[in-house]
């Protein structure tokens, strides 16, 4: 038996104490009841100290979210100025081959801020979200191609998907996910037609969902590295916010699930998520025409998304 106690010394000064007791009537040499005593005020210490580092962390980050919450916010306005009249100067100046070229820049700069604004505000908007509904993963992500519609046409991207379940989560979170990670795939694509597969595996008490890829692949050591704020890899010419892949972790531990991937350098990526099963463990039938996308990008020259 184990237990810990905050016991008074002989000067008044208190202090923790774990106690163990031992029953060895039956051992030969022994015979007696032992009771261990020993000082752990040191541990408790630690341990207090531990978590007091947690909760001013935990605070500090709220702090910078709510920061870059309301810096983006106010960023938002200048930038539709700045393109906007840049535009209207465009349009209505007379202008040689430099300052229409400068404008250009302006203008892309621009865009690129915006960029950067809208991913901002998505990061900072992305706390913990309690399951709305019955959410059915085939449709979210038919929505989320439907969305990536151009940049699938464009590249001839193919999505394919497993049968997927039916969870209880939020709708909106999901789609926005599954877009994040399908867009940087095409993103970060090689020569070679692009190739998504979407998967859901039942583990115990979640449903673990893949989405791999034929990219180009992450080492080992930047896989951490991916799913930080504002940290793109250095070896990556492609541009981008680096906040796509730390908004879905967040999606995903907003709603209590976890995020990680596997990858190798050339050998595409997995991005694997868990969301929490119904314990029926619904699953969309096989004959489901619940992904209404399936005709729109079959009807198109390049791109499609099949099961």
């Amino acid at each position: 038996m184990r237990w810990d106690a905050r016991v008074r010394r002989k000067d008044g000064t208190y202090s923790w104490v774990e106690s163990t007791v031992s029953n060895l009537l039956f051992e030969l040499e022994v015979q007696a009841i032992v009771v261990c005593q020993r000082d752990i005020n040191a541990r408790r210490t630690a341990g207090a100290e531990k978590q007091k580092r947690a909760e001013e962390l935990a605070c500090t980050n709220l702090r910078r979210e709510e920061f870059a919450y309301f810096a983006a916010y106010d960023l938002r306005e200048p930038l539709r100025a700045i393109s906007a009249f840049t535009e209207m100067l465009v349009q209505d100046t007379q202008m040689d081959a430099n300052a229409k070229r400068i404008a250009e820049f302006i203008l892309d700069g621009a865009a690129r801020m915006s960029t950067l604004v809208d991913d901002l505000l998505s990061f900072a908007g992305t706390g913990r979200h309690e399951p709305s509904r019955y959410i059915d993963l085939q449709c979210a992500v038919a929505q989320a191609t439907q969305n990536l519609g151009v940049a699938i046409k464009a590249t001839g991207a193919m999505v394919t998907i497993d049968r997927l379940p039916i969870v209880r989560s939020n709708d909106i979170h999901l789609v926005r996910l599954f877009q994040n990670v399908i867009g940087n795939a095409i993103k970060y694509r090689r020569e070679e037609p692009v190739r998504i597969h979407i998967t859901a595996e039942r583990r115990g008490l979640d449903w673990v969902i893949g989405i791999e890829d034929n990219g180009l692949g992450i080492a080992p050591e930047d896989h951490a590295c991916v799913f930080m704020p504002l940290i793109g890899l250095a070896n990556r010419d492609v541009p981008g916010t680096g906040l796509g892949l730390a908004v879905c972790k967040k999606i995903v531990e907003g709603l209590g699930g976890t995020m990680w991937l596997e990858s190798e350098i050339g050998a595409g990526s997995t991005f694997f998520f868990t969301v929490a099963a119904e314990e029926e463990g619904i699953m969309v039938p096989e004959t489901s025409q619940e992904l209404s996308t399936v005709p729109v990008f079959e009807r198109m020259s390049n791109g499609r998304i099949a099961r």
